[in-house]
């Protein structure tokens, strides 16, 4: 697989709003990316370099608001005053105005503005590719994969000005004040200077690819540590429904691996909230391990025939690189997990699980939009319909409607672990047919709002769908271990805690949840952001 790579240096970013005619440092406002602004950043993969970088230095240009065509044409064509950052409206921020910008000596900047207008949701919104992951997986070759038929593909665009989005805020409500004040026609007379200008400093670069930036861009000793290209990197979350160590070995025991993602990505580096696409399926899942954990000790898989583990990946939005590292250390001569040495050697550490124990997985995708939720297999690999019908039993108790699909998988976790064993029965669970129905995938739109989880209510929608999932899961985890049915039936999710859960991983990260799980108070964010961060 290839890897992404970003420079180490990603907090030197700055944008400077003041103007033109007074250079003086009185007349300008900084804005950095903790008060104000996300930027596109500068990333390679096996082929090329991606992404936006500023000019070394910074670039200049005067500011224009773009929220009519005729906008558009003062910048692309008719403004005296070149070059132009346009400040755009999400209505104005597509492909192909993006593209117009690209290498036009007019242009030397772009910006969006983040505001939650009524308009923002009229249409859709995503910078990830139509076939998201696409080259990877079991269906490389699939020229036909629309699952996201909304993506503009501008993520894998080679930008050579800088792009940022401009948070709602004083600094915002200052820079429109400016535009107003100095930049804006009267009686159909174009301004003249001074005017409202900006400078965008986010200088990244590349070479090249990414062996070739890993290769050639690292000088290690020679120039005392250098580093050039740092690879996205993360830690995988995983764990088993009871304790089992090195003395207590799986062997040849089967494993029920129950999976989910936790990223997101975009074109702003740091927004990416993923609410839909990287958290309803981590609720659920969350809210179906809690039932099952609250099982007396006799009830537990200590002595059902299969055993069940959970994980949720890091890095899926960047061509699998979390659940393809996890097939990697369960093959071959590796170990998964790493052994730890502890007092009496390694008997403590805990218990090795090989890919040939996975004969199960169950994934959850995108489930935040209705009951109606659909189940997607490989028609290609091992036979997953009994594992199909126990959901469906499940469901129908638990006001859940499954609908099969259409034989192929989405973009999965799951594809990596069926790339090496086909044998796997598998049953990804989504809200979707052939198609994503989240409008706004991969985005800073996928945010609470998008999922609903901002309501903060146990009697919400989403909540009340999340959790009739949750019991689904549990109640299905457990047959298929071997639970008995007295014990199946007894599992039902708490709508309280899903809540909870739900508010937590998309609107409030210093909920209580975790602040007693850490064990401190957390910073209240204005965001929740699941983009992939660096080892650097």
């Amino acid at each position: 697989m290839f890897q992404y790579h970003l420079r180490g240096f990603l907090l030197l970013l700055c944008l400077r709003v003041g103007f033109a005619a007074d250079i003086t440092s009185r007349t300008y406002m900084d804005v950095d990316s903790t008060s104000g602004f996300r930027t596109c950043i500068r990333l390679t993969n096996g082929e090329r370099q991606v992404g936006c970088s500023s000019r070394n230095g910074g670039s200049n240009g005067n500011l224009h608001l773009v929220n009519s065509s005729a906008d558009l044409a003062w910048v692309l064509t008719e403004g005296p005053h070149h070059p132009y950052i346009p400040l755009m409206t999400q209505e104005y921020f597509t492909r192909e105005n993006l593209l117009s910008f690209n290498n036009n000596s007019r242009i030397s900047g772009a910006a969006l503005i983040l505001e939650r207008n009524s308009s923002d949701f009229s249409g859709s919104f995503s910078t990830d590719r139509k076939c998201p992951n696409e080259g990877f997986g079991l269906y490389s070759n699939n020229v036909n994969c629309t699952w996201n038929s909304i993506g503009s593909g501008l993520f894998f665009e080679d930008f050579n000005i800088p792009i940022v989005s401009l948070f709602a805020g004083d600094n915002l409500t200052t820079i429109l004040q400016c535009l107003k004040n100095f930049s804006s026609s009267h009686n159909g007379v174009a301004p003249d200077f001074p005017l409202c200008a900006a400078e965008i400093d986010s200088f990244m670069y590349a070479i090249r690819d990414t062996f070739t930036c890993v290769t050639q861009g690292n000088y290690g000793p020679i120039l005392g540590g250098v580093t050039r290209c740092d690879p996205l990197s993360g830690l995988n979350t995983w764990g088993t429904l009871t304790a089992r160590n090195a003395s207590d070995a799986y062997e040849d025991r089967e494993i029920i691996l129950v999976v989910t993602r936790m990223d997101a990505k975009g074109l702003f580096y740091q927004l990416a909230p993923g609410a839909q696409s990287g958290s309803s399926g981590m609720i659920a899942l969350v809210g179906a391990i809690e039932a099952m954990g609250k099982m007396s000790q006799e009830s537990t898989n200590n002595a059902w025939a299969k055993k069940i583990v959970y994980a949720v990946f890091n890095g899926e939005s960047f061509d699998y690189i979390g659940s393809s590292r996890m097939v990697y250390k369960m093959t071959g001569s590796r170990k998964f997990p790493d052994p730890t040495p502890t007092g009496d050697g390694y008997l403590s550490s805990p218990a090795i699980v090989n890919l040939k124990n996975v004969k199960t997985i169950i994934e959850l995708g995108q489930v935040g939009v209705s009951n109606n939720l659909f189940l997607h297999y490989d028609r290609d690999s091992a036979s997953s319909t009994s594992l199909r019908q126990m959901l469906i039993k499940h469901g129908n108790t638990s006001s859940i409607q499954f609908t099969d699909g259409p034989g192929v998988l989405p973009p999965a976790s799951s594809q990596m672990f069926l790339r090496d064993d086909p044998n796997i029965s598998v049953a990804f669970i989504a809200d979707h047919d052939d198609e994503f129905t989240n409008r706004f995938y991969n985005s800073y739109l996928d945010d609470a709002e998008n999922l609903g989880t901002d309501a903060d209510s146990s009697t919400s929608t989403i909540v009340v769908q999340l959790t009739a999932l949750a019991t689904t899961l549990a109640r299905t985890m457990a047959e298929a271990a071997g639970a008995t049915p007295s014990v199946v039936q007894q599992l039902e999710a708490n709508a309280t805690y899903v809540n909870e859960v739900s508010v937590c991983l998309t609107a409030n990260f210093s909920c209580p949840i975790l602040a007693r799980s850490f064990n401190q108070s957390l910073p209240t964010t204005p965001t929740i952001d699941r983009y992939l961060g660096t080892s650097a």
